[in-house]
């Protein structure tokens, strides 16, 4: 499968070179920057928590090429960090990713994605999922194809198709993922009525396997989309997901042996949230609840998260923001598997961009973050605060 990922960027590209040479709009951006950060709970830890510097060098190059048919994207960044005094775990972030968009007419249109990563870091999920890992190494493939196509002047129906892929080293006691998705959103503008609003009607099914368990999954939402006003976006929908869960059960011998038991269940789905797009001021809020499907130790688990991202430009080159989440973790025994989970998450981070020169920004933020097991009745905390330095270049411009 990683060889069919490598595929899809191999395609993008070569699908880029059978469109004219000459686009509207190509960028070629090498950037460099360096991250200097104090964690003071590097491993969150509940007793032994570990303090320390961090020092990430960051390499990229981004190259995208546009026109009135085309859209091609490639992105690189390797990322070496390393510990003043934990120098054990010094290790190499990676990640690659590539995209390609083409209208076959003006009604038609293909693309296709996919990325390549290597991460190391025990929050590289945090702001995701909620959920903190150790600081061992995934890696981790995603794949996407889809085509959408303009049915009629107001209607839009898009067609979509994802593989994902997780793989821990060896070690980590977490569960291994991969999964295939297969999606379906139709999309009604129904602005003749009712000013800027679309009505979203959404279905699909999953396939999410990890080393224990297996989830086929299918769900159904409805929902709709509306500008109140010039700067307010309101997006609402909700649904239903069916569950069929198989999952090992380790049997306590003589002989030790393993069974496979079923599931079968039913649970809602949906999400709310509304959008500020004022010309200074940039706000998101978002309240989801459905099925979390990236490994970890449990395997599968339904996430409740609320999200609110907050931006504001000072001045045109200056900007302020803040970043704060509330996920919560859980799974009941047998429904994906025979372990319970229950974890909540909270985290806050306020941060600020000043771009000093053309070529040079200058990046400073401060979080919180406090994890709660239910389970164990254990609750830890984690301050952190950085600051990064970057310079990029476009060699188009």
């Amino acid at each position: 499968m990683k060889h069919w990922l490598t595929m899809i960027a191999a395609i993008a590209l070569l699908e880029s070179l059978a469109v004219p040479v000459m686009a509207d709009e190509v960028h070629f951006v090498p950037s460099i920057a360096v991250i200097e950060e104090y964690n003071d709970n590097l491993f969150f830890d509940k007793e032994d928590a570990v303090e320390d510097w961090i020092t990430t060098l960051i390499g990229g190059i981004a190259w995208s090429s546009r026109s009135e048919r085309y859209e091609l994207t490639l992105k690189g960044t390797v990322a070496p960090f390393f510990y003043q005094d934990q120098s054990d775990f010094d290790e190499v972030d990676l990640d690659c990713l590539a995209g390609f968009g083409y209208r076959l007419t003006p009604r038609w249109q293909l693309r296709t994605d996919g990325f390549f990563r290597i991460d190391n870091r025990p929050d590289r999920d945090l702001e995701t999922s909620g959920l903190i890992f150790g600081s061992n190494e995934r890696r981790s493939y995603h794949g996407q194809a889809s085509t959408q196509y303009i049915v009629h002047e107001n209607h839009t129906a898009t067609l979509s198709y994802s593989y994902d892929q997780h793989d821990w080293k060896d070690g980590a006691q977490r569960q291994d993922y991969h999964g295939h998705a297969l999606d379906f959103l139709y999309s009604y503008d129904i602005g003749r009525w009712f000013r800027a609003t679309q009505l979203l009607l959404n279905a699909g099914y999953g396939r999410h396997e990890y080393d224990t368990s297996r989830i086929d999954a299918v769900y159904a939402t409805f929902g709709m989309q509306r500008m109140l006003d010039e700067v307010l976006r309101l997006k609402v929908s909700g649904g239903a997901r069916y569950m069929d869960s198989r999952f090992d059960v380790g049997v306590v011998g003589p002989p030790p042996a393993t069974i496979t038991e079923t599931s079968q269940t039913w649970g809602g789905i949906g999400s709310i949230g509304i959008d500020y797009l004022g010309e200074r001021t940039k706000c998101s809020l978002t309240l989801l609840h459905d099925l979390r499907t990236a490994g970890s130790r449990t395997g599968a688990s339904d996430l409740t998260r609320l999200l609110l991202d907050l931006r504001y430009l000072i001045q045109e080159k200056f900007a302020i923001g803040l970043f704060t989440g509330y996920y919560l973790n859980r799974t009941d025994a047998g429904d994906y598997s025979t372990l319970e989970q229950e974890e909540d998450t909270f985290s806050v981070r306020p941060f600020l961009r000043w771009q000093i020169h053309r070529n040079f920004y200058i990046e400073g933020s401060y979080q919180y973050t406090r994890v709660a097991d239910k389970e164990t009745d254990v609750s830890i905390a984690r301050h952190r605060a950085l600051c990064q330095l970057r310079f990029e270049y476009d060699v188009m411009d």
